[in-house]
């Protein structure tokens, strides 16, 4: 009777342990995840055995009840891959990388042959464009808008890209310069979106060769800002 008595109670702390856990068991999935494509993961100081990343108040994550809202990593000097499912953190925001420099792209990006949209905007991207942007075959949709972004748009992306949507508005400090010649070139761009920048020169002639380029927002169609 008393062996029986002591699994009950083994079990029952099983089941409050369960029942109290608050991190919601994808966000801690994908925080595991993280950790794993490390080089470095012990400068995160985040528990070997840890399963609930809200509720125990882990170094460097930030919840708001169940759901991770912030991770922030920054100028810790970690090395390793980011997990491809990061974007299911749902509730993840105002996770400022490096806010007193900025950070740019890693090159390491200009592998990735088969990536067809990219997402990073408000997330303080400092810097030039990069050049091999303009290299990626398959990306069809680049939206870079309110960040810190300054130079011209590389020459890379003249033609031969797919982009659908290139949204660069709204940078800060300046913004990007130059003239706005390169984007004549991308005839599959149906949402083009520049204003908030500093683009000098006319809109050029061609820019009508743009055929997809056409309509407004309201009607669901092509949109093309270039306000300044």
């Amino acid at each position: 009777m008393r062996t029986h008595r002591i699994n009950l109670v083994l079990s029952l702390c099983s089941l409050v342990t369960v029942v109290f856990s608050v991190t919601d068991s994808n966000d801690f999935a994908i925080l595991k995840a993280f950790r794993e494509g490390l080089e470095n993961p012990g400068l995160l100081e985040w528990p070997a055995d840890g399963d609930d990343p809200c509720g125990k108040s882990w170094k460097h994550v930030f919840c708001s009840g169940s759901r991770v809202t912030q991770i922030q990593v920054q100028n810790m000097s970690l090395k390793g891959t980011l997990p491809q499912n990061l974007n299911e953190l749902t509730k993840l925001q105002s996770n400022n990388f490096n806010a007193s420099t900025g950070w740019s792209f890693p090159e390491g990006l200009q592998d990735s042959a088969q990536l067809t949209s990219l997402s990073c905007m408000f997330c303080n991207l400092a810097g030039p464009l990069p050049v091999f942007l303009g290299s990626l075959p398959s990306l069809q949709s680049l939206k870079l808008s309110g960040n810190n972004l300054s130079g011209e748009i590389p020459v890379s992306f003249k033609g031969g890209m797919s982009l659908q949507n290139l949204w660069l508005n709204d940078q800060n400090g300046g913004g990007l310069s130059g003239t706005i010649d390169v984007v004549t070139t991308m005839d599959s761009v149906n949402v083009l979106w520049l204003h908030g920048n500093q683009f000098t020169g006319t809109i050029p002639e061609s820019i009508g060769n743009l055929t997809v380029l056409q309509g407004s927002q309201s009607e669901q169609q092509s949109t093309c800002w270039l306000r300044s």
